[in-house]
């Protein structure tokens, strides 16, 4: 089945700097992105414990230049705990407009 027809039961974490899954669950990490201004999250560094299955965009309004929800989704793989990084930026930015790092902590 294409990962990207797929609807998604999942926990989204919202605005976390930590998070606690079990191994094999699915999950979204929603972030606030101007993606009418091209900005985008990107991985930057992923660790192995994770998997990732692609991102969405969710506009809150049809206002130009609004902010938007991102949620980037993954499944947890195995047990243990690393730091996940992202970055916002666009396509033709050489710096990134904001960076995050996330805890992430999968257990059995």
């Amino acid at each position: 089945m294409d990962v990207r027809k797929r609807r998604f039961i999942m926990k989204v974490f919202r605005d976390a700097h930590d998070i606690s899954v079990k191994v094999g669950e699915d999950f979204g990490i929603a972030l606030k992105v101007l993606s009418a201004s091209g900005y985008e999250w990107h991985v930057v560094r992923q660790p192995d414990l994770v998997q990732p299955l692609g991102s969405e965009f969710k506009v809150a309004t049809a206002s130009v230049g609004a902010e938007s929800e991102q949620i980037l989704r993954f499944k947890s793989r195995k047990a243990g705990e690393a730091v996940l990084d992202l970055e916002c930026k666009t396509a033709w930015d050489a710096q990134p407009y904001q960076t995050r790092s996330i805890k992430i902590k999968v257990v059995k």
